[in-house]
């Protein structure tokens, strides 16, 4: 099986668990997607698989949360919660112009953003926003989100590749990760957004054909199953806090565990053992989650 697509769940630093899968299967795969979808944390590792930067993208993180903390005080020109700053310096270190270069020639990688609703200031519409979503999340346990869309958020996609090329990139990779009071509010295209995690932990390609394979940072148990998606879990809970700067050892794990699930992805697709009617807890073939289903049966012979 060839994948055409790439999808990558958001999860703050626990997306690192996917490139260490990434840098693990990629050459033996021949993975090299016509288009990549990501969300949150997953642009940032998105960038570092197109520029093929993910074993530095991991070293300069390490390094900077080495000097860093998840609080200063307010007398600090960071603010109480310096995340932003910390993870720009990230952005900026790694993509240099090379790796632009790199990201502005690839596939594009489509970048979900959520759109906060003009009725709503801003501050109200992005903890209307977040609270939705953790409720939503618990009950329907879902990587589709459609509660928010109700209260009047909306979908918009950006283009990485499209970004580089505008000089864009380190600014749209570090809108993906919007999270209010963790990140500061700003506009992409004079457009109120935040993280796109509110619209889909997983979002698929707007324009999907062929295979797709999506890297899922988290377990969910109703996922939209159709035939040529192959999704993927951790093995384990991934060893991280989401917006927690002070764990290099964390990500290093996260990484490592990665690349141990990668391993045993590889095993699967070697042996042509990939079925899209199901998803893959690598290591546990029994794994249905807490109420899974596929939302697509497969079709009768």
């Amino acid at each position: 099986m060839r994948f055409e697509q790439l999808v990558l769940s958001g999860g703050g630093t626990r997306c690192f668990w996917q490139a260490g899968f990434l840098h693990r299967v990629r050459d033996e795969i021949s993975l090299e997607p016509r288009r990549i979808t990501c969300v949150s944390g997953g642009a940032m590792i998105a960038a570092g698989f197109a520029a093929r930067l993910g074993p530095e993208l991991l070293r300069l993180t390490r390094i900077q949360f080495r000097h860093s903390r998840n609080f200063h005080w307010p007398s600090s020109h960071l603010g109480f919660m310096p995340h932003e700053e910390a993870y720009r310096r990230v952005v900026d270190k790694v993509f240099d112009e090379e790796a632009v270069a790199k990201i502005a020639s690839g596939p594009p990688i489509e970048v979900v953003l959520t759109e906060l609703p003009a009725r709503y200031p801003n501050a109200v519409g992005a903890t209307v926003s977040l609270i939705t979503y953790l409720i939503e999340r618990a009950v329907k346990d879902a990587t589709d989100k459609s509660w928010t869309r109700k209260l009047g958020m909306r979908e918009i996609r950006a283009d990485l590749a499209q970004a580089a090329r505008d000089g864009r990139l380190a600014e749209l990779i570090t809108t993906a990760a919007r999270i209010p009071p963790v990140f500061q509010f700003e506009c992409w295209d004079n457009l109120p957004v935040i993280d796109g995690g509110s619209m889909s932990d997983a979002p698929m390609p707007s324009e999907e054909n062929g295979p797709t394979l999506c890297l899922l940072a988290s377990y969910f148990s109703h996922l939209p199953h159709k035939e040529d998606r192959i999704f993927i879990m951790p093995s384990e809970t991934i060893p991280t806090g989401k917006i927690d700067l002070t764990e290099s050892k964390e990500v290093q794990e996260a990484w490592d565990l990665g690349e141990k699930d990668g391993e045993g992805f590889l095993k699967l697709w070697r042996a042509g053992d990939l079925d899209w009617t199901r998803p893959h807890k690598i290591g546990d073939p029994t794994w249905r989650g807490r109420r899974w289903r596929p939302e697509t049966e497969p079709a009768m012979a």
